[in-house]
């Protein structure tokens, strides 16, 4: 865990979503969790297919992270998070990561980032990953341009006067 001036540690949290909603004595119980961790440039963090300690959380330097193809899925950089969406599924990295220049990480572990996840809800929705349902029936936004038009329009003049064009709307 983090000794090295944990006001400092603190502060860092306190200004990071979501640890920004935690209240003061449940954040200021979670900060000494955090273990740092310095990363050279270049260093691999972790594999695809590998258990995770934690989730990682950028103080300062810059980080990568590729999908299996090694496509780059994103370059994160301070106050970012990764490691989630394993965590959240079966503790195995989904990814892969690695520091793209020296970067002081803090690891928060697995079993502190689970208790988290599950008693703080703002915590939950932040990290959830999973798709939201699709409607049951399309909305305004999801509705193919044909349903929302009607067969045939109703046109009329620019001199047509109110009351007669809402004549014709009502028929």
């Amino acid at each position: 865990p983090m000794t090295d001036r944990p006001d400092s540690l603190l502060a860092f949290l306190a200004s990071v979503h979501p640890y920004d909603t935690l209240e003061a004595d449940a954040l200021a119980a979670l900060a000494p969790a955090f273990c740092p961790r310095d990363v050279a440039a270049g260093q691999r963090i972790y594999d695809l297919g590998e258990d995770l300690e934690g989730l990682y959380l950028i103080r300062s330097g810059c980080v990568e992270v590729r999908d299996a193809n090694g496509a780059q899925l994103s370059q994160l950089g301070p106050r970012n998070s990764f490691g989630e969406r394993g965590l959240a599924r079966d503790g195995r990295a989904v990814t892969q990561a690695r520091a793209l220049e020296d970067s002081q990480l803090l690891l928060l572990p697995k079993s502190d980032f689970l208790r988290l996840v599950a008693t703080e809800p703002t915590v939950a929705r932040f990290f959830d990953r999973q798709r939201p349902a699709r409607p049951e029936r399309p909305d305004l936004a999801t509705s193919p341009v044909e349903t929302l038009m009607s067969a045939d329009p109703l046109t009329c003049t620019p001199d047509t006067p109110v009351r007669e064009a809402a004549a014709r709307m009502a028929n």
